[in-house]
């Protein structure tokens, strides 16, 4: 079934003083947890291996190949804000390659 996603909130992974990537915030809600643990059962039940990391629901809208510092008062003041209903879900896989990354689909689902 569709749910809701709220963005908001911009930041960068690892942080702004060597940002990677640029990416705005989702707010975690229920279904959205839900799916991801059973995503996370899933791939555990097929012995596929993820990241394990701790789940931090973002959009990512860059990566940053030259290294540059970003003053974080910058973000601060970005109040990016949005939502929209989630009808669709693609399992992607990354490959973080010199030249650029590679994006795969492994899997897609219309959600009803």
């Amino acid at each position: 079934m569709s749910f809701p996603i709220e963005l908001s909130g911009v930041g960068s992974f690892p942080g702004f003083k060597n940002p990677k990537v640029l990416w705005i915030g989702i707010k975690e809600q229920p279904k959205l947890v839900t799916l991801k643990k059973h995503i996370d059962k899933g791939l555990d039940a097929f012995n596929i291996s993820y990241d394990k990391k701790p789940f931090s629901p973002h959009l990512t809208i860059g990566r940053i190949k030259t290294p540059i510092k970003l003053k974080p008062q910058i973000a601060e003041t970005l109040d990016f804000v949005a939502s929209f209903s989630v009808t669709e879900i693609h399992l992607m896989k990354s490959d973080l390659l010199p030249e650029g990354p590679v994006y795969t689909e492994l899997y897609n689902v219309k959600l009803c």
